[in-house]
């Protein structure tokens, strides 16, 4: 058994690209304000028949990953949606993490994006949200709005 040295080994381009996709499907996609940006991305990132995968949620097509960006940002006005730390991939696989929240503040909402590629396109996207900020979402759009 080989013990681990503390270095890792050079990532291969591949998966720099991957990680990078995965930084631009939080940036360009989940986080854009501007229409016509998000749906340009979206174009590049994921396939036609893409799915999105959620613990209560499941949805398919590039018009749905559009439409659920679009409600997430209008449901909070002057909140922003960014990365929380770096993108990693392995493969055909990636993972980003990434909070939501108001500008200046603590994030109300953290969650973790892994993502299975398909030609340098994410075929499928499951979204973990963290159980803390499901509660915190409650608490500050409650359903009686």
């Amino acid at each position: 058994m080989n013990r681990f040295d503390g270095h890792f080994p050079e990532r291969h381009a591949s998966d720099r690209e991957l990680a990078w996709l995965m930084v631009r499907h939080v940036s360009d996609v989940l986080g854009q304000l501007d229409p016509a940006h998000r749906w340009a991305a979206i174009s590049e990132i994921y396939t036609e028949d893409c799915i999105s995968l959620e613990a209560d949620a499941q949805c398919s097509g590039r018009d749905v990953i559009a439409r659920r960006a679009e409600g997430s940002l209008e449901l909070a006005p002057g909140w922003v949606l960014c990365a929380a730390g770096p993108a990693e991939a392995i493969h055909d696989i990636a993972r980003v993490r990434w909070q939501f929240g108001p500008l200046g503040s603590t994030p109300a909402i953290a969650a973790m994006d892994v993502a299975l590629f398909h030609g340098r396109k994410i075929r499928k996207l499951y979204t973990f949200v963290e159980h803390h900020s499901i509660q915190a979402l409650l608490d500050r759009f409650p359903a009686d709005r």
